[in-house]
């Protein structure tokens, strides 16, 4: 599974004509790592790594969540969001409402603090 994920890794990287160097400064990890994940020998990588490196390669962040495990098959080929199903599939047990929320309010916490470390708006 993690080799299809560093296949598609590694083919949208080249069909953009980009170095494993020129997608790892603005996806904020080393070269070296990149490297690993394509060649399929990081064996969990972080949705946060994933996610950085799908908004440079203009990858889902849905398609790499799944390619390297974190989603089940019915969660991508019904296209969802990451909903109630694929949250509780990321963090590994079934969460409560109000621990869902407690997650969300975290995420948006972090976030916030983010756009003002880095001085970027914050999405809505």
């Amino acid at each position: 599974m993690l080799t299809n994920l560093g296949l598609e890794l590694k083919t949208a990287r080249q069909a953009r004509g980009l170095s494993l160097q020129a997608i790892s400064i603005p996806a904020d990890m080393s070269a070296a790592y990149v490297h690993k994940l394509e060649q399929g020998k990081v064996e969990t990588p972080s949705p946060r790594s994933l996610r950085r490196l799908g908004e440079e390669l203009g990858i889902p962040y849905t398609r790499l969540l799944g390619l390297a495990g974190y989603l089940e098959e019915a969660d991508l080929k019904s296209g969802r969001s990451l909903g109630t199903d694929a949250a509780d599939s990321l963090f590994g047990h079934k969460l409560s409402e109000s621990e869902r929320q407690a997650v969300q309010a975290f995420v948006r916490l972090l976030v916030e603090q983010r756009s003002l470390r880095t001085n970027i708006p914050q999405p809505k």
